[in-house]
């Protein structure tokens, strides 16, 4: 494999074939409810609490709003509405494109998923 000269992506010295670097899509969401966010500590930083919006990845087949509801009902079993993208944002780390949302609390009580998450709670914005 050799470098392109005029793009990031690597050519195969024997077919000439051109290999692009695989993205991974992944959202991310903040979930509003009147002047509240939610905010949630993720299992990983269990020894460092740190509390951050809602993320995953997004699965074969969903498009990325699907991935936003799948992923806020998996961690927190509630339901949300008025998906709005936002913005994004290339993350070289693990090789993702994180796809960032606003989007508005309806209902269900918030039950953070242990699998996932330590705690979960809407705070003051």
């Amino acid at each position: 494999m050799t470098a392109s000269l005029t793009e990031w992506a690597c050519l195969c010295s024997h077919c000439h074939e051109c290999y692009y670097p695989q993205i991974a899509p992944c959202i991310i969401v903040a979930i509003r409810r009147a002047d509240h966010i939610l905010l949630a500590q993720h299992r990983r930083h269990k020894k460092k609490p740190i509390f951050t919006v809602l993320a995953g990845f997004v699965e074969l087949g969903e498009t990325i709003e699907e991935a936003v509801t799948r992923e806020v009902k998996e961690e927190n079993n509630i339901i949300i509405s008025n998906i709005h993208y936002i913005l994004s944002q290339p993350w070289p780390f693990p090789h993702s494109l994180m796809i960032g949302f606003l989007a508005d609390y309806v209902g269900s009580e918030i039950q953070a998923n242990p699998n996932e998450l330590i705690s979960a709670g809407l705070v003051s914005s």
